[in-house]
């Protein structure tokens, strides 16, 4: 039960950061991760969704240089 309860914290987390992620996507012309209806990912949907935000994170250092 507590790994579904840090998944759940996780995918909050991820959602609060959505918005800005989608105008990044948006600038760099990729396609945005969509969370849609998750309620509680599993592992590798979680996993999945930490490299996009790392990914994200990553270009929008190198495109502020």
């Amino acid at each position: 039960m507590q790994e579904k309860q840090k998944r759940m914290e996780n995918l909050k987390s991820l959602r609060e950061k959505e918005v800005k992620e989608t105008k990044l996507c948006e600038r760099l012309c990729v396609p945005a991760c969509n969370l849609g209806d998750v309620s509680v990912p599993n592992k590798e949907q979680l996993k999945e969704l930490e490299a996009n935000e790392e990914y994200l994170q990553k270009e929008q250092v190198s495109e502020t240089k």
